[in-house]
């Protein structure tokens, strides 16, 4: 019987939280050492005692690493309990959920004992009756001839109203009519021997019932879960009262083997003493439970009369000892807690197991793991030829594997060359770090250069941070050979000749010989000798290189430059080649109105390249959205080198003169290009650019005096009429006057004369246009109205002479022109005066 203690025990902790028995924790102890990369495989046995439900396990390595443990059981009794519900009349096991738990608590208990029960097989002749109180209405109730399976117990269960008790169980009585003992004894005992209660027997050491019936009180608020995460603080815990009741069906307190160990209040079974310290155990005033307060190393027993509220209380040790003594056969329980871990690195560490019962407890082991240092594996690089006094690299001169792993994991190195220098010394690189399933590989390079020839041993040596190391071997001879230095690291192919120089040196002690050198490089991308000569008397000579612009579209080429001649150890070195594309813009207008509106200009953009097998996206930009517009980009079709697309004028409703845009193209790859266009309110006959600029080539030359020296001559000083775009340029009005007149061409050459400074002294000079002051040769006085003489004389083309010459004074003008001109050409400056 059990009753709820709701006034009996004050509850201290009312937290909704999994509630674990801990179970005294088991001895550590050391494991064999193992080398780091070496799986660990752990397969540990522990005690299950005081854990209920299924068990998980965690493994915490020590090294920061926590895995799932597998968990297989010993494999328990033999015990079935057969749960028969047909009596359970109040239908209190209404749920799957609550016979579920009740037949854990039946298995959980059961499976700790490891007896062999007697099958009850009734026959003519052999017959009985079970005796057992009806779980619904607690009447004595009968079953004749039941059948009862070897090793099954049979459990009627149910519920009815029981006021403060929670629950009530106990084992079934019989009646027997037997033709053969054995019967009649298998029905009493189940074949237990020294089960027997008989008058005259020895007090009875065993037990072996049939069965019982269990009940439990439908008006009590039950706690149905496994976990007791939610478990109410007013709740009692149905799986602790069904564990309970099972307790007293297998004759815990009720059985005639209980009592033979029962005296003046105490309880001294052998195995409850053992488990209670040696000592007698207090009982409860009936005498069939523990005495309220008992307890097993440190935890409340389950089998004391009362159950604290909000608690779950599960069969202790000293609980399934008092069981042991009613006469069950206490199997030891055991789980055995398989792993397996790889240690990245050596060290001590303390491995700690957990193993968890679903439904309660928790026990844990404490093992500690030596892992020894494992040196590295070094490979070294096949034996090799180099020549001597030439700087050589060998990649991956060494190779190795280890079986350690970690982010901190470091190797360094030493490679003594055997010619008596300096060892090289470093850090090797982790090519591939390691895991729990595979080495850390890494390797490093050797860089030398030996002065004397002859066949070397060269020792490699590999170490880990933890003094672990291995050394190997490699024999390199070394013979006559070439060093190639090119002077830059890359060039533009657009650099032309010269664009860098290689130096081609000899290491060989007799340079008494010229030698012939072929060299190999690639010819679509450097131009030089395919050999050269090294005089005799010389070590070395310098070659220039010459940058080849190949018009392909081909982005940077690495080129290696390679060093032959029979009898020496070929030697290269590597430039970059960088490509270098260009676009080109035109645009087929100098200035465009306004009010031209959509495509008032075409542009033109080209591509250089030569391989145009596919289609090239070009960006678009102006700088001045208020004057002109354009798309965004354009694209030049597959296998076309250009692309022509519209300029649109904008009308912006101001008085602003012309205004100059800049187009910019870009493409990918490509050097970019720009044109400019004017955008003009109106046509005019002064280039509003540079006045002096009369044809518009965007500089300032004897050429644009010569412009309107032709002009007048043809036609005379004269007003110029309103302008169409196809009258301009020639911008023949620089002073903007209206009229056409010697005092247009004086101004250029006024202009021209002060080095591109207005008469006033304030610069008009843009940033793209150039004044080139030069001299002009004029026609003799002879010749001086044949305009075709005029209009042929050469004119200077070194834009970027600085000379500053007049190139008119008064005698050339009398030479070159009649006297009317001059004359006119003197009005004008007196009336500018």
């Amino acid at each position: 019987m059990f009753v709820g203690r709701n006034q009996q025990r004050v509850v201290t902790d009312r937290r909704r939280r999994h509630r674990y028995r801990t179970v005294e924790q088991l001895e550590s102890r050391d494991l064999l050492a193992i080398g780091e990369g070496t799986p660990l495989t752990l397969n540990e046995v522990i005690d299950t005692a005081g854990l209920a439900g299924g068990l998980s396990a965690s493994i915490d390595w020590g090294d920061g690493t926590v895995t799932p443990g597998s968990v297989s059981t010993g494999g328990g009794g033999s015990l079935v309990g057969r749960v028969d519900y047909s009596y359970d009349t109040a239908n209190f096991f209404d749920s799957q959920l609550k016979k579920d738990l009740f037949q854990l608590a039946v298995d959980t208990i059961l499976s700790r004992f490891g007896d062999d029960l007697a099958a009850i097989s009734p026959n003519e002749g052999n017959t009985w009756i079970a005796d057992f109180s009806h779980p619904a209405t607690g009447l004595p109730e009968e079953i004749t001839d039941m059948h009862v399976a070897a090793n099954e117990i049979v459990i009627f269960a149910g519920g009815r109203e029981l006021g403060t008790t929670l629950g009530v169980g106990g084992p079934g009585g019989f009646q027997v009519s037997c033709s053969n003992a054995i019967f009649c004894n298998t029905v009493a005992t189940r074949g237990e021997i020294g089960a027997s209660s008989q008058i005259g027997d020895p007090p009875p050491t065993d037990f072996g019932p049939w069965g019982g019936s269990i009940s439990f009180d439908i008006t009590a608020d039950f706690y149905y879960s496994q976990s007791t995460g939610d478990l109410g603080s007013q709740q009692s815990d149905f799986l602790s009262v069904a564990m309970h009741e099972v307790a007293h069906l297998l004759g815990f307190g009720t059985a005639p083997s209980w009592s033979t160990y029962v005296t003046a209040g105490v309880y001294n079974g052998p195995a409850s003493r053992l488990a209670y310290g040696n000592q007698s155990v207090p009982l409860s005033s009936g005498g069939s439970h523990w005495a309220n307060g008992t307890t097993s190393g440190g935890q409340a027993t389950a089998l004391d009369p009362s159950l604290t509220s909000g608690t779950r209380t599960l069969l202790t040790p000293l609980d399934y000892a008092g069981l042991d003594d009613v006469g069950w056969n206490l199997l030891q329980p055991i789980a055995t807690v398989n792993g397996s871990h790889v240690y990245g690195d050596d060290g001590i560490y303390e491995i700690e197991i957990s193993l968890l019962g679903s439904t309660s407890g928790l026990a844990s082991r404490t093992l500690e793991e030596t892992v020894t240092n494992v040196a590295p594996t070094l490979t070294a690089a096949s034996d090799q030829v180099v020549g001597f006094g030439q700087p050589f690299t060998i990649a991956d001169i060494g190779v190795f594997t280890d079986p350690g792993f970690g982010a901190n994991e470091t190797f360094t190195y030493t490679i003594d060359w055997g010619d008596g220098s300096t060892p090289g010394a470093g850090t090797a690189d982790v090519d591939m770090p390691g895991t729990s399933n595979s080495v850390t590989r890494g390797s490093y390079d050797g860089a030398h250069t030996y002065t004397t020839g002859g066949v070397y041993d060269v020792t490699l040596t590999i170490a880990d941070d933890d003094g672990g190391s291995d050394s190997v071997q490699l024999h390199l001879s070394v013979g006559a050979g070439f060093s190639v230095e090119i002077d830059a690291d890359q060039i533009a192919e657009n650099d032309g000749e010269a664009a860098t120089t290689v130096t081609i040196t000899r290491h060989v002690i007799d340079i008494s010989q010229a030698l012939f050198v072929d060299l190999s490089f690639d010819e679509s991308e450097l131009k030089l000798p395919e050999a050269i000569e090294i005089p005799a008397g010389q070590a070395s000579v310098v070659v220039n290189i010459d940058a080849v612009d190949d018009d392909l579209l081909d982005g940077t080429q690495g080129v290696v430059l390679t060093a032959k001649a029979e009898g020496f150890m070929e030697a290269s070195d590597t430039i970059l080649v960088v490509d270098h594309e260009t676009l080109t813009l035109v645009v087929d207008a100098a200035t465009v109105l306004e009010s031209a509106g959509s495509a008032a200009a075409f542009a033109t953009v080209t591509r250089n390249n030569t391989n145009i097998d596919s289609a090239l996206e070009v960006t678009i930009s102006i700088d001045d959205d208020t004057e002109a517009a354009s798309g965004t980009s354009v694209v030049i079709p597959l296998g076309e080198q250009s692309v022509m697309f519209p300029i649109d004028a904008i009308e912006d409703g101001i008085d602003d003169g012309p205004q100059l845009v800049t187009i910019v193209v870009a493409a990918n790859g490509y050097e970019p290009s720009s044109a400019t266009l004017f955008v003009a309110d109106a046509w005019s006959w002064t280039n509003s650019a540079l006045r002096w600029d009369v044809n518009a080539d965007q500089r300032v030359s004897p050429i644009d005096v010569l412009q309107i020296i032709n002009d007048l001559n043809r036609m005379g000083s004269r007003e110029l009429p309103t302008p169409g775009s196809a009258d301009t340029p020639p911008y023949l009005d620089v002073n903007n006057d209206g009229f056409i007149s010697p005092l247009d061409a004086l101004q250029v050459i006024n202009y021209i004369n002060n080095g591109g400074v207005e008469a006033e002294g304030e610069s008009s000079v843009l940033p793209y246009l150039a004044c080139v002051p030069s001299a002009i040769d004029s026609p003799t006085h002879a010749s001086a109205f044949d305009r075709t003489a005029i209009r042929g004389q050469t004119l200077p083309t070194d834009h970027r002479d600085s000379k500053r010459e007049i190139i008119f004074g008064a005698d050339q003008l009398v030479d070159a022109f009649g006297d009317d001109f001059v004359a006119d050409l003197g009005s004008a400056f007196y009336r500018r005066a």
